[in-house]
């Protein structure tokens, strides 16, 4: 039942791709970006797979490049040594699918298998009251 942030390529929900460079709250990406007047936020996949941000995101004056409101809680190699880091970006209310993974099955070395079930705040809206 662990949480994850799922990216979704349909328009209007997050974009998601590599991250190709950082300086400082600049953030190179390997593609255009398209922009809305909402807010926006970006997530990032460290290495061990957990998820760095979310960081409120906004536009520079280059189309790939984005500016986070805080520095990122990870040093990432770009050097080519290692797998390149991902992202995602989307409206504030819409920028993943939240979802529980509840079975993951290896395939060979270079593959794996996940089901998982929505993420729905509602079933622990009673957490934390006493029985009636």
């Amino acid at each position: 039942m662990s949480w994850c942030a799922l990216a979704d390529d349909i328009p209007g929900y997050s974009q998601a791709g590599r991250l190709l460079a950082v300086n400082g709250r600049e953030i190179t990406l390997d593609a255009d970006l398209e922009w809305g007047a909402r807010t926006y936020f970006l997530a990032l996949r460290k290495r061990d797979g957990t998820l760095s941000g979310l960081y409120t995101a906004t536009p520079t004056t280059s189309a790939n490049v984005v500016a986070i409101d805080s520095n990122l809680d990870f040093t990432p190699t770009l050097d080519g040594s290692m797998e390149p880091l991902l992202y995602m970006l989307g409206e504030a209310r819409r920028w993943s699918h939240l979802a529980l993974i509840t079975d993951i099955k290896p395939s060979g070395t270079e593959r794996v298998g996940m089901t998982a079930v929505n993420y729905d705040e509602r079933v622990y809206a009673d957490d934390d009251n006493g029985p009636s």
